[in-house]
């Protein structure tokens, strides 16, 4: 892509001109960063905007190449980087329009590419994902799956360690049950290795790459079989009826023993979190971790499959709790180096000697650092958001409020620079998902509307994941009920504790937290004096015929009762394009074409219900714009539009 190298090298601040920095330069930088907050400087949109030069680096298994989305001349790319050979230019990777969900190494030479696509069932709009291998030696792609098959296209089981082949779990079409191929990954000769089994959806194998067994839900029961080995018969460990679990199944490991292995599993505390599992007798053993209060996101096993090396989970912000010695200790030593931050190491050779790690805070987007352990020494690689050096952001402070039924909402409250906390404008800002949740980390939108002079709350209502099953459950079937209550509740709280004024408030979200803007204007307009909405799902029925996998988190399974709740709620009922004659306010509303995961359709038919109804409503479409709003013209037009429109319905200064 032209001028791809150019621009990259500007945004790596050039590593090889900064390989000698040492540990000890980099702590006291990391120091310098966390000082105290200067007064606020008013932050152009376009370098608020401006989309981050590198995200997701993946080392390769040798730690010679890193595979990362980069941005280039505003739009995101998916790149090939050479660390030490600088007369090698960057590869750019073209996926054409499709979004990609993730992409990792198969051995040095190739990328695995997985990319969401649309298509069509039945007259429906569905999301479909499928495989793409990338060859760095001869800039070749290649499509990798069965010709024709189902919606998911990307369950890679194992990959061999030279990236010579991979296990694919795939079905021929939407109905069929999936089975596993091995596939060659220089032929892309695909041979069936496991038939299909009825009710098996999810297959798994070991560290070796062998297929040792499946699980699924049918007819109300959950199955799971195994096998002890390569030539072993499976056999069915379980065929329960799903109630009698208490509890949901969400992944799974066999140890090289083959008689025992490892789970995420909820079924014992409602939390999720890892387990010792007896294969022989299904039962769950001792706990490899499991936390007091909160689930654990997820546990990645050692190189050698034979125990888990360390899980993640998130409270008030993200851990890591490493269960290797090694490990442990390469983690505090970044953790001593880059003080006072939250610090992943994100990536890392085959060998474990070389490492990238990003290290940042909610009020600091966030830097990449090469570390070579053998040398001691940790270099930076890339500033993501470089355009932001030098301007001040708003700290974000970890907070609990009492919802009005007394259930503990934690939330993430941002206050303004350089102004007194009180009677202070306010933007409530729900998350996506809406089982998903927020966490204590830079937020353009946020960081933007603090700039700004507002107030931003973003409360993990009922229905959130991360607070186990009973929070989570709370929120079935409360969309547009409790889990709206919720937010007007936050509101509530930050009013009563002098915060808040509550006359200049407005509710701003994307995706679920859009449908819960609306859902604001629609259900408590005297709360909000404005509503913003990207992406927001209008049309709830519709939504869930064209993804289930979207309104239900991952290892739960009923989900279309789940969303409806025990009173079968009637979606009609609480879908805003149904409702737009209770719409009072002032409505932002935007949309954009290319959005694969909130079809604009969405849009489009509460636009016309807002016409029908005779309601002023503010739309604006974002031609070819995903639902991420990953280019940055995308984001300044959005921005800028945010800007009119609160300074039009709720300006931030108060009225003279």
């Amino acid at each position: 892509m032209p001028g791809g190298s150019r621009f990259l090298c500007r945004g790596l601040v050039c590593l090889f001109a900064i390989a000698g920095a040492g540990v000890a330069a980099s702590q006291a930088m990391a120091q310098e960063s966390v000082a105290a907050a200067p007064a606020a400087v008013r932050i152009p949109i376009e370098a608020i905007g401006k989309r981050p030069f590198l995200e997701g680096p993946r080392l390769s298994p040798d730690g010679s190449l890193i595979a990362a989305t980069v941005d280039v001349q505003g739009t995101p790319a998916l790149a090939v980087l050479n660390l030490f050979d600088r007369s090698k230019e960057m590869l750019m990777i073209n996926v054409g329009d499709n979004e990609i969900r993730w992409y990792r190494w198969a051995g040095n030479d190739k990328l695995l590419i997985s990319l969401l696509l649309e298509g069509k069932y039945y007259g429906h709009d569905v999301r479909v994902s499928r495989l793409l291998m990338y060859r760095i030696s001869t800039r070749t792609p290649a499509a990798v799956g069965l010709k024709k098959q189902g919606v998911e296209g990307d369950d890679v089981l194992y990959v061999a360690e030279d990236g010579s082949y991979l296990l694919l779990a795939a079905s021929r079409d939407i109905e069929s049950y999936p089975g596993v191929y091995r596939v060659d990954l220089d032929s892309l000769e695909m041979d069936l290795v496991e038939a299909p089994q009825t009710s098996i959806t999810e297959w798994f194998a070991d560290g070796d790459g062998v297929v040792r067994g499946g699980s699924g839900h049918a007819l109300g029961r959950m199955k799971f079989i195994y096998r002890e080995g390569a030539d072993g018969e499976f056999r069915t460990l379980s065929n329960a009826r799903m109630d009698d679990y208490d509890g949901e199944f969400e992944t799974f490991h066999v140890l090289p023993s083959g008689r025992k292995g490892v789970v995420k599993t909820n079924a014992l505390t409602g939390r999720f979190g890892v387990y010792e599992f007896d294969w022989a007798t299904s039962e769950i053993g001792k706990p490899v971790f499991e936390h007091a209060e909160v689930d654990i996101e997820d546990y990645r096993m050692t190189e050698a499959g034979d125990s888990v090396e360390r899980v993640r989970y998130t409270d008030d912000r993200e851990r890591v709790v490493w269960f290797d010695g090694e490990m442990k200790a390469l983690q505090k030593e970044v953790d001593d180096a880059l003080a006072g931050r939250v610090n992943w190491i994100s990536s890392a050779s085959r060998d474990r000697t070389r490492f990238i790690v990003w290290t940042g805070t909610a009020s600091e987007p966030g830097q990449y650092y090469y570390y070579d352990r053998d040398a001691g020494k940790l270099s930076r690689v890339a500033m993501p958001y470089e355009a932001l050096k030098g301007f001040p952001l708003a700290p974000v402070r970890y907070v609990k409020f009492r919802a009005r039924d007394g259930l503990e909402i934690p939330a993430y409250l941002t206050l303004p620079l350089g102004r007194e906390a009180k009677a202070l404008p306010l933007v409530l800002m729900p998350h996506g998902g809406p089982h998903a949740r927020d966490t204590w980390e830079f937020d353009y939108w946020v960081q933007f509307l603090a700039n700004r002079g507002y107030a931003v709350l973003q409360p993990n209502f009922r229905g959130s994941t991360g607070y186990g099953r009973d929070f989570l459950a709370k929120g079935f079937g409360q969309w547009g009920a409790g889990m709206q209550d919720d937010l007007t509740d936050g509101v509530s709280w930050l009013v009563a504790e002098g915060t808040v004024d509550p006359k200049r408030v407005c509710i701003m979200g994307g995706s679920y937290g859009g449908y819960a803007a609306l859902m604001g204007a629609i259900r408590t307009p005297d709360q909000f004096r404005c509503a913003v909405s990207w992406a927001g799902v209008t049309d709830l029925d519709a939504m869930m015929r064209f993804d289930k996998n979207w309104m239900m988190p991952k290892g739960y399974r009923r989900w279309r009762d789940r969303i409806r709740g025990e009173e079968k709620v009637d979606l009609d009922t609480v879908s805003p394009v149904n409702l737009t004659d209770r719409i009072t306010v002032p409505v932002l509303l935007m949309h954009g074409t290319g959005d694969k995961r909130v079809p604009s359709r969405q849009a489009e038919v509460f636009v016309k219900a807002m016409k029908k109804a005779n309601k002023p409503l503010e739309y604006i479409e974002f031609p070819d714009a995903d639902h991420s709003l990953s280019k940055t013209a995308d984001r300044v037009r959005f921005l800028t539009a945010v800007e009119a429109f609160l300074d039009a319905h709720n300006p931030a200064e108060r009225p003279q």
